[in-house]
């Protein structure tokens, strides 16, 4: 779009004015098998280091795109395990729908999960089923 630079700064002043600006983003350019010419694409990739380019419709650079959307995922998550026993066993599928669960193995004391806990649901995560971590 021949607008695009102001679109960009649209979304940032809103992401701005929602006072999230400080959560991660990826920018993504889609449409790339449109451009006309290689000059611009490597002049985009020149201005815009830190973004990805693509064809949705024709599939180029997803693969890519994947692996920065799950080093993203993981670098903003935190790994715990924790023990949930049999008379709180309600609490597991709560956990289920929360947050990701890496493991599960079920032994004489309860159920063991190992989570993956976004670092924008910790705060929550500790309050409610801190209780239940183990080192």
């Amino acid at each position: 779009h021949e607008f695009f630079r102001e679109q960009i700064q649209v979304v940032e002043e809103t992401l701005d004015s929602l006072k999230i600006i400080e959560k991660p983003t990826i920018l993504v350019f889609n449409k790339i098998d449109m451009l006309e010419d290689y000059d611009g694409l490597k002049g985009l990739q020149s201005n815009y280091p830190n973004a990805v380019f693509i064809s949705a419709k024709r599939g180029i650079n997803i693969q890519a795109l994947l692996e920065i959307l799950e080093s993203k995922y993981n670098e903003h998550s935190n790994v715990y395990k924790i023990l949930v026993p049999y008379t709180s066993s309600e609490i597991v599928s709560k956990l289920y729908k929360s947050y990701e669960v890496m493991t599960r193995e079920d032994i004489d004391e309860g159920t063991m999960l190992e989570l993956k806990i976004q670092k924008d649901k910790l705060e929550y995560f500790n309050n409610y089923f801190g209780k239940y971590v183990i080192n």
